[in-house]
């Protein structure tokens, strides 16, 4: 009896106690039992998103202090969602020119929180004149009669291509093609060089049977009214004279602009030119840092250069030194991307920049 009494008594004293620990584990702290202490959010930094474009969507970065914070889920918000509209991610979308402030708070219950203002802008086929690079691609093979034609179609006002010269056949003649590498493996998959091939090899191969020549793509530039941008690749000096008289056989010399990486194909236009009283529009490419390069687009006096959009946004001493000495210059984006939106703006809204055209794959208004 006496031990049956014994055993409820030690049953009830064990469930007061686990009552009673039970209950301390509502009241005390977690810190108490070792759990993780909670870290507020001290500070947000995002990286500055200075333009989009309509169309165009960027991704704020984000920073959060301390880095040990416990919660960082942020809550993102558009001051005009109607202007742009900002997702769960950061990610702000452009919907119609304004502007608008972006703001990202935090929600562990600190309050803090950080904010960007947002330029939102749209280009028109009025803002620029607007080159199509290589033709337009976006149904058509790069420097193809196609591309061009497609380039004309919708309204670009000057067409860039890169003219090559062929092997010369039993008779020493050449041929100018339109082709931007030395090989024709990248574009149309045939692993051979442009300048071991005659024409006649060339048109004999099926896989080349789009290449186009110089004579085409001057004469859909002329149909489409299109101011030629001509790069300057693999040629010899008889073939560059060969190129200048065709221009003025076609009354295409006075429109067209000769650009080249190299300044001694420049200086061969140039004098060549000269030799039968012409004058020839010239344009240094520029899309490297070499500070020589565009030094001499002053000392050879090539007017329009071609500069990378990027030098825009980090190389400020070439754009100053172009501006400086009142050289216009292409600007060069390549594909229509975000990343250009920045540049774009500066050139051609803001007009900070002695920019005469925009030299694109893609529409851009």
């Amino acid at each position: 009896m006496n031990d049956l009494i014994s055993r409820r008594m030690t049953c009830r004293v064990l469930a007061l106690v686990l009552l009673f620990m039970t209950a301390i584990a509502f009241v005390v702290p977690s810190e108490v039992y070792g759990a993780r202490k909670v870290i507020k959010v001290k500070k947000i930094t995002l990286n500055s998103i200075e333009t989009i474009r309509v169309g165009h969507s960027k991704t704020f970065k984000v920073k959060i202090s301390p880095a040990k914070a416990t919660n960082k889920k942020l809550r993102w918000k558009s001051s005009n969602s109607r202007i742009a509209k900002v997702s769960s991610k950061g990610k702000v979308t452009a919907l119609k020119p304004g502007r608008v402030t972006i703001t990202a708070m935090a929600r562990d219950g600190s309050k803090k929180k950080a904010s960007r203002k947002v330029i939102v802008y749209k280009l028109k086929k009025s803002s620029a004149f607007w080159i199509a690079h290589r033709g337009y691609k976006e149904n058509a093979v790069e420097n193809t009669a196609k591309a061009f034609v497609d380039a004309g179609e919708l309204g670009f006002d000057g067409c860039e291509a890169d003219v090559c010269e062929t092997k010369p056949d039993e008779n020493g003649n050449t041929e100018l093609i339109m082709n931007h590498d030395s090989s024709f493996k990248r574009v149309q998959g045939v692993d051979q060089m442009v300048g071991y091939m005659t024409y006649q090899e060339i048109m004999n191969t099926p896989e080349l049977s789009n290449v186009c020549t110089f004579n085409e793509y001057i004469d859909i530039c002329r149909n489409y009214d299109m101011i030629p941008y001509i790069e300057l690749k693999g040629l010899s000096y008889k073939g560059i004279h060969y190129m200048l008289d065709t221009l003025i056989d076609k009354e295409m010399l006075d429109k067209a602009v000769i650009i080249s990486y190299h300044s001694n194909y420049l200086n061969e236009a140039v004098n060549y030119a000269s030799s039968i009283d012409r004058t020839v529009k010239i344009g240094y490419a520029l899309l490297t840092k070499n500070k020589t390069t565009y030094k001499d687009a002053v000392k050879y006096n090539f007017g329009l250069a071609t500069m990378s959009y990027k030098f825009v946004e980090k190389e400020k001493r070439i754009c100053s030194y172009y501006d400086d000495n009142d050289i216009p210059y292409t600007l060069f984006v390549g594909k229509d991307k975000p990343d250009n939106d920045n540049a774009l703006y500066k050139c051609l809204v803001k007009k900070q920049h002695n920019v005469c055209g925009v030299m694109c794959d893609n529409k851009c208004w």
